[in-house]
C-alpha cells in the first residue's frame, strides 16, 4: 500500500498510508490533505488511483504542481512511481511504494474519509505523536500529574491508564464518562490492536504499528455530514426524503421551515437521538449512530419546553447539575470555575444568586442553555429556544448563539423567528412532509425564491399551486446553492453501504452511566430537599397534612369505635 510523506523544509510532518481511490489537496478545510499557506489554492491538485497505479491531477492551480522539479500541466495526469517527490507551495510530498521501520508511520482509520491523519478536512491543528516505545505506562486525565493531560470538564482526573504487558498494549478505564475504543465502552482490561480508536471526552488517540498514539484534540473541530436521510414511521410514512447537507465546525445553521416540514425530526436525527431509518450521519468521518456513545459528552441538546426547577437559584439549578454531567472526582472549586465560566459565557453572571422563577423569558432560556454548556459540548442543538420571545429578547439569543458558534461550538437552531435570521452561517429550509427546499446563505435566500424577504418565503413554499415540496427539493438539487454546500462538501466521503438501509435499533456501545446510581440518588435528594426547603407554602402543606388528616379521623369516626368492648365490630363511619 503507498505511502504519503509529508515535510515542510527540514521537517518531516506526516507520513500515513493511501488507503483511498482519491485524496484531495488544497487550502480548503474540506481537502483530504490540507496545506495552509497563501500560494496554495483552495483545491490544488489531487492524487488518484487507477487500474495502471497512482496519478497526480493539478486541478488548475494558480501557483502549478510540480512533480520531481517540473511543473505538470493542468488536468493532465502523471503516473506517480515510488520515490517521486511532488511540490506545492513550501512542501515537499514524498510518495512511495515501501514502508520506513525508521520513520513514524500513521494508520488512519479505515472507516473514515481523511487519509493523512494531521491533516482531517476538520482539523486547524495537526495532532501529535505520543511514543510508546521507551514507555511502560500512559496515564491520561484531567489532573497534571498525568502522563498526557485532557482539559475538558467531562474527563476525570484519572481518567485511563494504557500499560505495556509482555510486548502489547492494554487499556483500563477508572472514569465516569467512559473511554470507548471504536465505539465500544471499556469494561475492563481491553488488548489495543493497530489502528484502534481511543475517544476520551474531545480527545482521540489512534493506535499505530510503530507503537505510537496519534493525539488529536477534537474540541471545537466537529463537523456534521447527513447523506440521504430518510426516516419511515407508522404504516410507510416517510418524514424526511433523501436530506443531504454538511455543517462544518463552528457554523450556525438554523433550520427554518413551513409546518409539518419534519424541523424537529431532522434535529434529530442529526444529534442522534432518534436516528433516520436510512441514511448516515457522520461526525468528523465517524458513524454517529454506530459511536453515539463515544461521542455523548459532546452533544449538548437544549428542548423546547425548559425543564429546570423555579424554585432554585440560578446558581443552584446549575450546581446540581454539574453534580449530576460532571465526572465524580470533580471537586466544589471545579464545579464553580465551570458555572462562573458558563455564567460569564451567557452574561448572567450578576444573576447568580436570584430564583429562577424571576428571571425573564430570555434570561430563563439562557439558563436551560447553560445546563448543557457545563460539559464544554461542541455540538450544541437547541430546538425552538427562541419561541414565545419578544424580537428583543429574540434578537439577544441569536447575538449569543453566534458568540456561542464564534467561541468553537457547531450551532444548529430550530426556528419560526426570521428577524434576526442573518446573524446564522447557513440555513436549511424545508418543505411539508421533509423536503429540502433550500440550504444556504440566509442572505442569499429570499433571492433564490424569488420574495421580498425571508418570511414571505413561508406562503410561497406552502403554496402548492406554485410547487409542491417534491419539485421545491429537486429544484434545489439542480441549483448551485446544492453544489457548493452539499456536493462539493461531501465529495470527499464515502458513504457506509450497509448504513444506508440501517432500521432503527438500540444505539450499540453499552449504556452510558454518566453517574452511579446511589450518587444520583443523594443529588436529587439534596435537590428535592433544596426545593421544598425554598418552596415555603409547599412545604408547610406537606408537613401539615399527614396531622390533619389524623385530626379529621378523630372528627368523622364515631367514638366508640376504639371502645374495648364493642370495637371489635366493623362500625362504618357517619358521612356528614
Amino acid at each position: 500500500m503507498p505511502i504519503l510523506e509529508i515535510r515542510k523544509g527540514n521537517n518531516l510532518i506526516q507520513q500515513s498510508l493511501i488507503e483511498e481511490s482519491l485524496i484531495s489537496i488544497g487550502r480548503e478545510l474540506d481537502n483530504h490533505v490540507f496545506l495552509e499557506e497563501k500560494n496554495i489554492s483552495r483545491y490544488h491538485a489531487k492524487i488518484l488511483q487507477d487500474t495502471e497505479g497512482y496519478f497526480l491531477i493539478d486541478l488548475g492551480s494558480a501557483n502549478g504542481t510540480y512533480l520531481n522539479g517540473a511543473e505538470i500541466s493542468p488536468k493532465r495526469p502523471r503516473l506517480l512511481v515510488n520515490g517521486d517527490i511532488i511540490r506545492i507551495g513550501s512542501y515537499e510530498l514524498r510518495f512511495s511504494t515501501e514502508v520506513s521501520p525508521a520513520k513514524p508511520l500513521n494508520v488512519p482509520v479505515s472507516h473514515a474519509p481523511t487519509i493523512v491523519g494531521s491533516f482531517h478536512p476538520h482539523r486547524t491543528k495537526p495532532p501529535e505523536n505520543i511514543n510508546m516505545r521507551d514507555r511502560q505506562v500512559l496515564r491520561i486525565g484531567r489532573d497534571d500529574r498525568n502522563d498526557t493531560v485532557i482539559n475538558h470538564p467531562a474527563v476525570s482526573r484519572f481518567h485511563a491508564k494504557i500499560q505495556r504487558k509482555n510486548g502489547s498494549f492494554y487499556i483500563t478505564d477508572s472514569s465516569t464518562n467512559g473511554t470507548f475504543i471504536n465505539g465500544k465502552r471499556v469494561t475492563r482490561e481491553q488488548l489495543l490492536k493497530v489502528n484502534d480508536q481511543i475517544r476520551i471526552g474531545s480527545t482521540c488517540l489512534i493506535f499505530n504499528v510503530d507503537e505510537t498514539f496519534i493525539h488529536q484534540n477534537d474540541q471545537e473541530n466537529l463537523r456534521i455530514d447527513a447523506l440521504k436521510l430518510n426516516k419511515v414511521v407508522g404504516n410507510g410514512v416517510n418524514l424526511l426524503h433523501d436530506i443531504s447537507l454538511s455543517i462544518l465546525p463552528k457554523e450556525f445553521v438554523v433550520v427554518a421551515g413551513v409546518s409539518g416540514g419534519g424541523k424537529s425530526t431532522l434535529l434529530n436525527a442529526l444529534n442522534g437521538f432518534r436516528p433516520a431509518t436510512s441514511g448516515e450521519v457522520l461526525v468528523n468521518g465517524v458513524d454517529l449512530y454506530q459511536n453515539f456513545n463515544a461521542y455523548h459528552t459532546e452533544i449538548g441538546y437544549v428542548p423546547q419546553q425548559d425543564i429546570i426547577h423555579r424554585s432554585l437559584t440560578v446558581g443552584q439549578t446549575l450546581e446540581y447539575a454539574a453534580k449530576l454531567r460532571m465526572p465524580t472526582d470533580a471537586t466544589t472549586a471545579d464545579r464553580k470555575n465551570r458555572i462562573d465560566s458558563v455564567l460569564a459565557d451567557l452574561e448572567l453572571t450578576e444573576r447568580k444568586n436570584v430564583p429562577v422563577e424571576k428571571l425573564s423569558g430570555g434570561q430563563l432560556k439562557r439558563i436551560s442553555m447553560g445546563v448543557e454548556l457545563l460539559t464544554e459540548p461542541s455540538l450544541f442543538f437547541l430546538d425552538e429556544a427562541t419561541s414565545g420571545l419578544d424580537p428583543g429578547t429574540e434578537g439577544e439569543i441569536m447575538r449569543l448563539l453566534r458568540k456561542l458558534a464564534d467561541q468553537g461550538r457547531t450551532v444548529i437552531l430550530i426556528t419560526h423567528a426570521t428577524e434576526n435570521v442573518m446573524q446564522c452561517d447557513l440555513v436549511a429550509f424545508l418543505a411539508k412532509g421533509g423536503y429540502l427546499a433550500y440550504f444556504g446563505p440566509p442572505q442569499e435566500a429570499a433571492g433564490y425564491f424569488q420574495v421580498n424577504n425571508f418570511n414571505e418565503i413561508y406562503r410561497k413554499v406552502e403554496n402548492q399551486d406554485i410547487r409542491s415540496p417534491q419539485q421545491w427539493q429537486d429544484d434545489y438539487f439542480q441549483s448551485p446553492y446544492y453544489n457548493k454546500y452539499v456536493v462539493e462538501r461531501q465529495q470527499n466521503l464515502t458513504p457506509n453501504k450497509v448504513a444506508q438501509k440501517r432500521q432503527f435499533s438500540p444505539l450499540p456501545g453499552g449504556k452510558v452511566q454518566k453517574t452511579a446510581i446511589w450518587q444520583q440518588f443523594c443529588i436529587l435528594s439534596s435537590r428535592n430537599l433544596a426545593i421544598l426547603l425554598q418552596d415555603k407554602i409547599s412545604l408547610w402543606l406537606m408537613l401539615a397534612i399527614a396531622p390533619l388528616l389524623g385530626l379529621l379521623d378523630f372528627v368523622l369516626w364515631p367514638r366508640h369505635i376504639f371502645d374495648v368492648g364493642s370495637g371489635k365490630h366493623v362500625v362504618k363511619p357517619k358521612i356528614y
